[in-house]
């Protein structure tokens, strides 16, 4: 009868956990899709995105109420509740409402997006986090095929790859004509599959624990690496490559020191190789100051324009530094207060080209000090799942994400996503499973029939012995 009992408690406890864990994920869910309204708060009633606004800093205090801390449940959330609370003050120094109010509203959304995913730090469903990153490079992939215009730059080989990709991105739009073929500028692209194109190659090398299909996982992971591999080289976006040349010596010698055998003589061997061809070749420094310097163009086009553009977002640093001049409005005050030499007529840009510039000039130094804390808090915390681990557990994910982070983090010296609120929604959503990732304790990769966290088994105690059966 005890047994009977213990067995049907264990079910309830079993059944209970899974209730549990189902509904803090239709939660989750919830407040991503009301999150999401945000995007489009321009085409709501001024009074619907007020109540979204409202039910999300109601599901906030809720879960303070229901954890006994209003933030750190993550390493990010001083900083990211410091971006949050510099809203009104970029409201109140943006000469205009209509457009900074709807961004407002988008990193509102992507903070509600943050802490749903960072929320699932011990839900056992993270444990398919590793499948849902393939399968978003894979999205990622095919968008870029469909969607981006990789002309090859007279370049044969990756002219004759695009030759080869046409028919495949013609198909692509058919059924989802919004694909258009100039949909997305190349350094997006490049960006968005370097983002990815770290947790693959991470999972690859490293695998994800007791993820479902640990095997299968891996090798998916190392094709999807040669795709995402592939179709960065066709872009071309140097600050793309540039991030996932630092991501991926970082990621390795983290899972290994044995990495350092092979990054130590190829670092060697391209600084000497610099040296040599620098000293041997005086008209390579002119050349490409020719390419990257040369008048005339775009104001992002060139090195040139994009330093100059640089040089009035410190100008509005210098005269806003506290409160910005509000989201999404630099290129109106930079175009009024300092205007540029280096636009032709007609040429159009929206960001300054720059992640820190861009924050710092919208929502002054305080704004540019909680975005470095925030990606600052979360590598630390990456590093430290990723050392603390053995292989397997979350470790391949978090090396993973590490390498996104470190990506994002590189790629955002020589571009602005934050700029566009989809996007930063996208990557505030991929920062809160890292936080979710570098929070787990690994409880979640062991589950039970009925999807609850298996509970160790309560030792059976032994039968006491009888006095003097010791000596028998």
């Amino acid at each position: 009868m005890s047994d009977e009992g213990g067995a049907g408690s264990n079910k309830a406890r079993l059944l209970g956990g899974a209730r549990n864990d189902l509904t803090r994920a239709a939660a989750a869910g919830i407040v991503m899709l009301a999150a999401a309204a945000l995007l489009w708060s321009a085409a709501l009633p001024a009074w619907a995105s007020v109540a979204v606004v409202a039910g999300l800093a109601v599901a906030f205090l809720a879960r303070a109420v229901a954890t006994g801390q209003i933030a750190g449940h993550t390493p990010a959330d001083w900083p990211l509740l410091a971006m949050l609370l510099l809203l009104p003050v970029g409201l109140w120094a943006s000469p205009d409402l209509a457009v900074t109010l709807p961004r407002s509203y988008a990193l509102i959304a992507a903070a509600a997006f943050f802490w749903a995913a960072a929320a699932l730090s011990d839900h056992p469903w993270l444990r398919f986090s590793g499948w849902a990153l393939l399968l978003a490079g894979l999205a990622m992939a095919l968008a870029v095929i469909a969607a981006t215009p990789l002309t090859g730059s007279g370049i044969g080989v990756i002219a004759a790859m695009q030759r080869l990709l046409d028919p495949l991105a013609q198909a692509i739009r058919g059924p989802l004509p919004f694909l258009h073929a100039t949909r997305f500028n190349p350094n997006l692209s490049g960006q968005l599959l370097a983002v990815f194109l770290a947790p693959a190659v991470a999972l690859a090398l490293v695998g994800a624990g007791n993820a479902p299909g640990g095997r299968l996982l891996r090798l998916a992971a190392a094709g999807l690496s040669l795709v995402l591999g592939l179709l960065l080289l066709l872009t071309q976006s140097r600050g793309a490559l540039l991030g996932v040349a630092v991501a991926l010596p970082v990621m390795t010698l983290l899972a290994s020191r044995r990495w350092l055998a092979l990054w130590l003589p190829l670092g060697l061997a391209a600084l000497g190789g610099a040296v040599l061809l620098l000293r041997q070749s005086p008209q390579v420094p002119a050349a490409l100051r020719t390419a990257l310097l040369a008048d005339g163009g775009g104001v992002t086009t060139t090195a040139q324009g994009r330093v100059e553009l640089w040089s009035r977002a410190l100008y509005l640093m210098q005269d806003f530094p506290f409160t910005g001049v509000g989201l999404g409005m630099p290129q109106r005050v930079i175009d009024l207060l300092y205007p540029l030499f280096t636009v032709v007529s007609g040429s159009q840009w929206l960001h300054v080209h720059n992640t820190y510039l861009q924050i710092g000039s919208e929502m002054g130094i305080p704004g540019l000090i909680a975005l470095a804390a925030l990606l600052l808090a979360l590598g630390a915390a990456l590093v430290r799942q990723a050392r603390r681990r053995p292989a397997g557990g979350y470790r391949g994910l978090a090396l993973g994400l590490l390498g996104s982070l470190i990506v994002f983090a590189a790629h955002g010296l020589v571009d602005a996503p934050l700029a566009s609120p989809k996007l930063m929604v996208l990557f505030f959503g991929l920062m809160g499973l890292m936080a979710a990732v570098a929070a787990s304790d690994g409880v979640a990769e062991q589950v039970g029939e009925f999807g609850a966290q298996e509970q160790p088994a309560a030792p059976v105690a032994e039968p006491a012995q009888q006095p003097g059966a010791r000596g028998r």
